[in-house]
């Protein structure tokens, strides 16, 4: 859980419910609530508002654009209106403010990240509001029950994630990717190019094709077809092993908590991710290392149904968001990141160990299970 805000003192408890949270003087049996906090922002300060019940079944994403930024002014003033009502007098103001802020995410200014207070981190906009609302009481004299979806939002800057490679070093590195993609794309999907005239993406694919054939970088023309040469398969199995290797050995740096005291811990739920800065550490490209692994994850498998996509920079810019916004090596200090590496490095080893031995436990005991059933 990477968010614990809660409000401490009972003064600040008793404010906040008399500025009018939680909004439940609706009919519904067991209301619904959205409360949304930027960062560290105290909850004193949240935008709040009560949706229908029926909108725990929409996604989140479709939650916040139906009933609260909604599609047109009209529907704006609407919910201005309902605010206006409410005992709380900033809520019009921090409206306000919201939607300014999510015009900047929509111009591409900024980026969010969402998290739920005392719940998951980094979770996914498409993620229904069921997945992540908590019941809680009003704890008043009526004492009635509530569905809260608590939601915290990170804004960053929406900073260049290609800022250290230059524009040589950008295209090589996206060309490369997309060859890797379009070897996936058939080997995964069945991609048939010859098939495909008609699809998005499919002239700056074929360009793709022919090149790689006549490089012999992992397909073979026959018969005016494309095939996945011997070569290829080799290059992705050779991805699998890849793309495995990172997330065995540095998934556990992206959460990585130090204490005043210089501790360490790893997966707490609310540490640092440093998984760029090991990479780097280590001599590991992390654009490639990033691209493998979200490939082997399928996260990139969206790609497949608009190419037109593939060979624009957007995917790739959110994909490598990470490496924009991760602490730089000189944040962290030299010392301190080898000490991390080193700790991190132990802890998998450590696990790798544990998990051999369970494997030799079950292999003796279904050894022994064997005998005595003889």
């Amino acid at each position: 859980m990477a968010y614990r805000k809660i409000i401490k003192s009972a003064f600040q408890r008793q404010f906040y419910e008399a500025t009018g949270f939680p909004p439940i003087d609706t009919e519904d049996s067991t209301p619904l609530v959205i409360r949304i906090t930027l960062g560290d922002m105290d909850l004193l300060d949240a935008f709040y508002i009560a949706l229908p019940a029926d909108a725990s079944s929409l996604s989140i994403e479709d939650a916040m654009r139906k009933h609260v930024l909604c599609e047109n002014e009209e529907d704006r003033d609407k919910v201005r209106r309902k605010l206006s009502r409410d005992p709380n007098p900033d809520l019009l103001d921090i409206y306000d403010a919201l939607l300014y802020l999510y015009q900047q995410a929509e111009d591409g200014e900024v980026i969010l990240s969402y998290h739920i207070n005392n719940g998951a981190s980094d979770i996914r906009q498409a993620d229904p509001v069921s997945l992540h609302q908590q019941q809680c009481s009003n704890g008043g004299k009526l004492n009635r029950f509530y569905c809260l979806l608590d939601l915290v939002l990170e804004v960053y800057d929406n900073l260049d994630p290609f800022s250290e490679l230059t524009d040589e070093q950008k295209d090589a590195a996206l060309e490369d990717f997309r060859r890797i993609f379009t070897l996936y794309l058939m080997d995964r999907f069945s991609y048939q190019p010859a098939n495909a005239a008609k699809d998005k993406g499919s002239e700056h694919l074929s360009s793709v094709l022919e090149y790689m054939a006549s490089e012999d970088l992992g397909l073979i023309r026959v018969d005016g077809e494309y095939i996945i040469s011997p070569r290829g398969y080799d290059l992705l199995n050779g991805i699998i092993n890849e793309a495995e290797f990172y997330i065995d050995n540095y998934d556990i740096f992206g959460d990585v908590y130090v204490n005043g005291a210089g501790e360490i811990r790893f997966n707490t739920g609310y540490g640092s991710n440093l998984i760029v800065p090991v990479f780097s550490r280590c001599g590991i490209d992390p654009y490639r290392a990033l691209f493998i692994a979200a490939l082997y994850l399928g996260n990139m498998d969206y790609l497949a149904s608009d190419l037109d996509m593939l060979f624009s920079e957007t995917p790739f810019r959110e994909l490598f968001s990470l490496i924009a916004h991760c602490p730089k090596e000189e944040d962290i200090g030299t010392e301190l990141l080898d000490r991390i590496i080193q700790e991190g490095s132990l802890k998998v080893q450590e696990q790798r160990l544990r998990e051999a031995r369970l494997k030799r436990v079950e292999r003796i005991q279904r050894h022994i299970s064997k005998v005595n059933s003889q």
